[in-house]
């Protein structure tokens, strides 16, 4: 089994946010790293792009190498049950798809999904064996995808990530800036996040791994109440906290839960951002445009 150890070759469906945190580290570290997205851009890490829809078939004369790892970070840029399910379920299937014409398949397939597959409302614990039943179109998009994910034919892993962050994603940290509410009145109504350089870090140990889980849930070591987060941030930015918005104007059917990342943390992975309080801390000391 080839280890990150030495030289490999990595294929990120989905160069975006995540997938650009993730090329650049390991193309730092000398593996070889192909990014497919909608549109070609050059950009300064050392990674071939390839511009590809996977919505549609793809042309397997884009994929010059058999990759040894291939990671699906393909999301939705519209919120549509057609746009979900071709960005969750059908990118997927056009890609095992292509990748069939190499002789050695890939050594495992990570799929990037979300902690939004758990619908719950109660403020509870969720973790990888907590039973899940689709609560949204979305969700029930997520969960198809992951069926396809554990159904390819080679190994698998998916890791449910919470809601992502870090520089280039801080629209809270910019309307607690501006003073404009972000929470409700009430009990406390959780959150989960994780750091979009742990997101990277997490997909990268996991390559690592001889012989990985195939569900991990990928959030940080604290949920916290959103109106708590809240105080903190404004705090940190040196601005009044906006006052909550009354309990009538909040959504009704907003998730609260807490997510585990017990097992995560049991695989031997240790956050670079273990609290929302390292990573925005460090996003607040470097800077940031209102």
């Amino acid at each position: 089994m080839a280890s990150l150890s030495e030289p490999v070759r990595i294929l990120i469906a989905g160069y975006g946010f995540v997938g650009r945190t993730l090329g650049r580290r390991l193309s730092e570290r000398g593996h070889k790293v192909c990014g497919i997205r909608r549109s070609h851009v050059a950009f300064p890490e050392d990674v071939e792009v390839v511009a590809a829809d996977l919505s549609r078939p793809l042309d397997t004369a884009l994929l010059t190498e058999a990759p040894d790892y291939v990671v699906y970070l393909l999301s939705s840029d519209e919120r549509s049950d057609a746009a979900y399910r071709q960005a969750r379920v059908e990118g997927l299937d056009n890609l095992i798809e292509a990748l069939g014409v190499f002789d050695a398949p890939p050594l495992r397939l990570l799929y990037a999904s979300s902690t939004g597959v758990y619908p719950h409302s109660d403020g509870n614990w969720v973790d990888e064996d907590t039973p899940v039943i689709p609560g949204s179109v979305e969700g029930s998009r997520l969960l198809e995808g992951e069926a396809r994910a554990r159904a390819c034919p080679f190994p698998s892993t998916v890791i449910r990530f919470a809601g992502i962050y870090g520089s280039g994603r801080i629209r809270l940290l910019r309307k607690v800036a501006r003073g404009e509410p972000t929470c409700s009145e009430g009990p406390p109504v959780y959150s989960n996040r994780i750091h979009v350089e742990d997101c990277a870090g997490v997909l990268e140990h996991l390559m690592q791994l001889e012989h990985p889980r195939e569900l991990y849930v990928a959030s940080d070591d604290e949920p916290v109440d959103r109106c708590e987060l809240a105080r903190w941030l404004a705090t940190a930015l040196g601005v009044p906290p906006a006052k909550p918005l009354p309990r009538e104007e909040a959504h009704a059917d907003r998730s609260n839960k807490r997510c585990s990342n017990r097992r995560l943390k049991e695989s031997g992975y240790r956050f670079l951002y273990p609290t929302f309080r390292e990573g925005y801390g460090k996003i607040i000391r470097e800077g940031f445009e209102i």
